[in-house]
């Protein structure tokens, strides 16, 4: 199943670099993806007691799935519509989306043990994924908005805020808790 995955996934590749589509931040979450991958592989090798050989095997016939599929799907997107590269990328996306739903997500949340870093660590995943170049200038850009904007806010409102403070200063010396009890505590309008 991790196979066709993989295939499918050499499929898509060759077919988004066929159409003019392949994005350096695609190429980099997908590489640490299969890092992630063939590391989770070789931990459910070693629980199965397999040898280390036939670990290496497998794990070397896993690795050259993905590309042989993008080498053998090159010459054949070079020359058909754009049709054929959306449905083959269509086809690649909804394997990975299978996969990450039907597959590891029950996985990762089973049971009861800290479901919250692993849910920051699913966000922190698709967070990274998402980020382009682009994305990050324009977050730079946003965050530099906000941090100007809230500075120009909070010196509007410091010469409120130390009288404020002053007042507040002067209230907690002046005002003990004991006298406002008794005053405040009663059952009457006055109070």
């Amino acid at each position: 199943g991790v196979s066709v995955h993989a295939a499918s996934a050499g499929l898509g590749l060759s077919a988004l670099d066929a159409g003019g589509a392949l994005e350096t931040s695609f190429v980099v979450a997908f590489l640490a993806h299969k890092a992630f991958e063939s590391f989770a592989m070789v931990n459910v090798f070693q629980l199965a007691h397999l040898s280390r050989a036939r670990i290496a095997t497998i794990l070397l016939g896993f690795a050259l799935v993905t590309p042989v599929c993008m080498l053998a799907g090159a010459p054949v997107f070079a020359h058909v519509g754009t049709a054929a590269v959306d449905v083959v990328t269509a086809v690649a996306a909804g394997t990975f989306l299978y996969v990450c739903v039907a597959e590891l997500l029950p996985e990762v949340f089973h049971g009861n043990e800290r479901p919250l870093p692993k849910l920051l660590s699913l966000l922190l995943g698709i967070a990274l994924a998402a980020l382009t170049p682009e994305r990050l200038r324009w977050l730079a850009a946003a965050g530099r908005a906000v941090l100007a904007e809230a500075l120009a806010v909070f010196v509007e409102m410091a010469p409120y805020l130390l009288v404020g403070f002053l007042v507040a200063g002067l209230i907690s010396q002046l005002l003990k808790p004991e006298w406002l009890a008794r005053r405040l505590a009663r059952d009457d309008l006055r109070s």
